[in-house]
């Protein structure tokens, strides 16, 4: 099986294969960079969906054959005074079926958003990597990985995204006859 995804970080393409290998075998993960159509760090939930949709759409044109496409986007969304940070995943299937799927949200420090709302930093991966002497955070454990002390990282979230995306998927004829 063909899966395109629509990033190179390490990160996200380990949770896209470990999400797909729990229901199908003989996958082939196919990255491609392309761009998310948003900006740096998304800060609505329509603009985590609409990055994590571009992602998936645009990887699929760079490939021929393909079973599914997979576009992860992270970001943030405003909810009760409380900024929420998540992944959004985005999968289409050779037959046009788009579906999403949601990570674990976590809130993310006031002093931290500050810095973004602010524009001193125009993502949160900076914010972090200033704040944790960290270099690339985002490539590798992510920020939850750090709050959570390695317990929940950037590849779990990942999972649970296309996991959560791929219920129709693996369940065809409940969503779709």
């Amino acid at each position: 099986m063909k899966v395109v995804v629509g990033t190179l970080n390490k990160a996200k393409i380990a949770g896209v294969e470990k999400a797909f290998k729990k229901y199908f075998e003989d996958i082939k993960m196919m990255p491609v960079k392309v761009d998310s159509g948003v900006s740096p760090q998304p800060m609505k939930l329509d603009e985590v969906i609409d990055g994590a949709g571009h992602r998936a759409i645009d990887a699929a044109k760079h490939f021929d054959e393909w079973d599914f496409s997979v576009g992860v986007e992270a970001g943030m969304f405003s909810i009760r005074k409380t900024w929420i940070d998540l992944q959004v995943a985005y999968v289409i299937n050779s037959d046009n079926i788009h579906s999403i799927g949601f990570s674990p949200g976590f809130p993310v420090p006031e002093r931290i958003i500050n810095k973004l709302l602010s524009s001193e930093y125009r993502e949160l991966e900076e914010v972090v990597d200033e704040y944790f002497k960290t270099k690339n955070i985002g490539e590798k454990e992510g920020f939850i990985g750090i709050l959570t002390k390695n317990i929940v990282d950037r590849t779990e979230l990942t999972y649970y995204a296309v996991a959560m995306a791929l219920v129709p998927y693996i369940n065809i004829k409940l969503y779709f006859s």
